[in-house]
């Protein structure tokens, strides 16, 4: 300020302004100098002007409360405090804090954090404050309240804290303070300087500032013993101390800001652990599946999963893997190794440290004694290696009695056969004949003896019985060579295809035909469940009546008709013959 100003202004003027200057804020103070009260001087006129308003430099605020109830005065005053029924201020007008509304709704937020009421678990979702069967999470814009399932998008961090539409505010609290924090960053008003101190909400003359014990918060005197936000964003002073509250997004496996993790929902197969999803679908398991529609692995070759999600090795385990199949584990060398008896005797050496097996699935034996199998009514010998047994004829020893035919290794098996009549009319040469053969078909492959025309007589497809509907008379025999049967029970049995033309036209039988006496017919094929039909059947004959004796047994088709079209003719197979014990 311009000392002459002062001196123009004299002692009585300038005590004037000090008092001014201390009724009231929004007053611009100038500094005065009493060296001089003179008023009467040339530059009287001058100086009378500045008390017109402060000189250039002077800073002068004046209070604006019109319209306002509260709040700022726009010169660090308040225009009044809000009552406790509406504590929140919002632009110079005081407001309730929340209203609670639920009309329409049965369930969820009622806008104050506060619930509308809950859902039955008959419909447990909450949507659009709606109890619903199912429903989808939609926190889209929102960072607290409800999600709209009745959950939460989250939770507002600080004591003053609310939810509002979906987002969170801080509600100030001046009630009972007339200075120092609201709560919201916020201040309830400045001290004068004749009670300069704000102690508690009050402002005092005089005060001790106090921080012992204390890392946050009001050190009693206005001031602060340090501020919490300089940790963490989620810290709040709380009695003091600075405590972080943990923030989590609804259904998200994350951090929560506190040093903490959130546990939410993951993906199929997987585990929320220390904020991050892993993979604990095949945890322990080397195959089978993930139970989320892939795989945890495939076993090699040779191996299995077994339920609990690990290989199991189907064969033998050898020097630590899995051996093939039909592969042994070699006891000499430990590796696996499949036998092989090519080129070796039964008995020999099977290339993987065993040995072939014998004949007849018998044993290996070195000497007679290594092949007893305690039955006195068998004879035990070991001869090359094998073992082989024999029926004893002792007193009171019962003598097995078999004999067979399966035509495999392509011989008639010592039977005789004969034909007579006329098959191929005026087609002479194409007529049906018995043949062992594997074009047609056996019971047991590869071969069978059949009856008809296998090669179709050069005209006919293949296996053909005959010229179809050609009146024919003809006679054809199979006839086994002579058998010395066994005394007891005696059966014959046989599988056979008869697919010919039906009875009285033509018939298949059987008889028997003794060394010495009668012939015998013993069975027909009238006999069957189903007489004639182009699948395999088996017979069974009872030939007690024969026991000890020798005899042959023929098997006789005969014709006096003529043949349906698509005939293939008659088979014979694995013919048995049994007895003696």
């Amino acid at each position: 300020m311009d000392s002459s100003f002062v001196r123009r202004l004299g002692i009585p003027v300038a005590a004037g302004l000090l008092l001014v200057s201390c009724s009231g804020g929004g007053n611009w103070l100038p500094h005065v100098d009493q060296r001089s009260d003179d008023t009467t001087g040339p530059d009287a006129a001058a100086d009378a002007s500045l008390l017109e308003g402060p000189p250039s430099g002077f800073d002068a605020c004046v209070p604006d409360c019109s319209g306002r109830e509260c709040g700022d005065d726009g010169c660090g005053g308040q225009c009044g405090k809000c009552p406790k029924a509406a504590p929140l201020c919002v632009e110079g007008v005081c407001e309730v804090l929340c209203v609670p509304d639920c009309e329409g709704r049965e369930c969820g937020d009622d806008g104050c954090e506060g619930s509308c009421g809950k859902c039955p678990l008959a419909a447990p979702y909450c949507v659009g404050g709606i109890c619903a069967l199912d429903c989808d999470p939609d926190c889209t814009g929102r960072e607290c309240g409800d999600d709209g399932c009745g959950g939460s998008c989250g939770t507002c961090v600080g004591a003053q804290a609310q939810c509002s539409k979906g987002k969170c505010s801080c509600v100030p609290d001046c009630a009972d303070r007339e200075c120092g924090t609201d709560g919201c960053a916020g201040s309830c008003g400045s001290c004068p300087q004749a009670e300069p101190f704000c102690k508690e909400g009050e402002c005092v003359a005089g005060c001790a500032p106090s921080c012992q014990g204390k890392e946050c918060g009001d050190d009693g005197c206005g001031g602060k013993c340090g501020e919490c936000k300089e940790i963490g964003p989620q810290y709040q002073c709380k009695e003091g101390e600075c405590i972080c509250t943990p923030i989590c997004v609804p259904d998200a496996c994350v951090l929560d800001g506190c040093g903490g993790f959130c546990l939410g929902p993951c993906g199929c197969g997987e585990k929320c652990v220390e904020g991050v999803c892993e993979d604990i679908a095949c945890a322990g398991k080397e195959c089978g599946s993930d139970g989320c529609g892939g795989a945890c692995g495939q076993c090699p070759t040779g191996e299995a999963c077994t339920a609990e999600g690990k290989c199991h090795c189907l064969n033998v385990v050898c020097g630590g893997a899995c051996c093939p199949a039909a592969h042994v584990c070699n006891a000499e060398t430990g590796k696996c190794c499949q036998p092989s008896c090519v080129g070796s005797p039964p008995c020999g050496s099977d290339g993987c440290g065993g040995l072939c097996p014998a004949p007849g699935g018998g044993k290996c034996c070195n000497k007679d004694s290594d092949c007893n199998d305690n039955d006195v009514c068998s004879v035990d010998q070991c001869m090359l290696g094998a073992c082989y047994y024999t029926p004893s004829d002792l007193p009171g020893c019962c003598v097995p009695f078999t004999w067979s035919r399966n035509f495999d290794d392509g011989s008639n098996g010592g039977f005789s056969f004969s034909w007579s009549g006329g098959g191929g009319g005026p087609f002479p040469g194409m007529e049906p004949k018995w043949q062992v053969t594997g074009l047609c078909g056996a019971h047991s492959a590869p071969n069978s003896l059949y009856y008809g025309m296998a090669d179709g007589g050069g005209l006919l497809p293949q296996c053909t019985y005959s010229l179809p509907f050609m009146p024919i008379t003809s006679l054809a025999t199979a006839t086994t060579p002579l058998i010395t049967l066994p005394k007891g029970k005696v059966t014959l049995s046989f599988w056979t295809i008869i697919d010919i033309g039906p009875a009285p036209g033509e018939t298949i039988s059987l008889e028997i035909v003794p060394q010495s006496g009668p012939l015998a017919t013993v069975w027909d094929n009238s006999d069957l469940p189903v007489p004639v039909g182009a699948t395999w059947q088996k017979v069974t004959v009872n030939l007690g009546a024969y026991a000890g004796k020798t005899v042959q047994i023929r098997w006789i088709y005969s014709c006096n008709n003529a043949t349906p079209a698509g005939t293939s003719g008659f088979f014979l197979d694995d013919i048995l013959v049994t007895g003696g014990c």
